[in-house]
């Protein structure tokens, strides 16, 4: 697994960098259905704490750019809405429709 955390604007502190670790090692990995990657950038906007995370499971990709007054909610934030990526991604690999063993799966 590959973690990459960026601080841009900042000086990236430990805590959050272990925070964006654990967010993906934790949350997101178990999920994955392949080797799962994630690329965290941390950013001052104003007032605003941005988060951009960009995670890689195999043929499965997505982004996901969070925004609030505190980091530690933004990389929350960011981490719930690429677990719903993650699964929605999973979800569309299957083929709902197709029977399996004679019988239809249920939606």
């Amino acid at each position: 697994m590959s973690n990459q955390v960026a601080a841009h604007g900042f000086e990236l502190t430990q805590s959050l960098r272990q925070c964006c670790e654990e967010e993906s090692s934790d949350k997101l990995k178990p999920l994955a259905l392949h080797n799962f990657a994630s690329r965290w950038a941390l950013s001052l906007e104003g007032n605003q704490h941005v988060v951009h995370l960009t995670w890689n499971d195999g043929p499965f990709h997505g982004d996901v750019t969070m925004r609030s007054d505190d980091m530690y909610h933004s990389i929350h934030g960011a981490t719930r809405r690429a677990a719903e990526q993650i699964k929605r991604a999973h979800s569309k690999r299957y083929d709902h429709h197709k029977p399996v063993r004679g019988f239809a799966q249920a939606s």
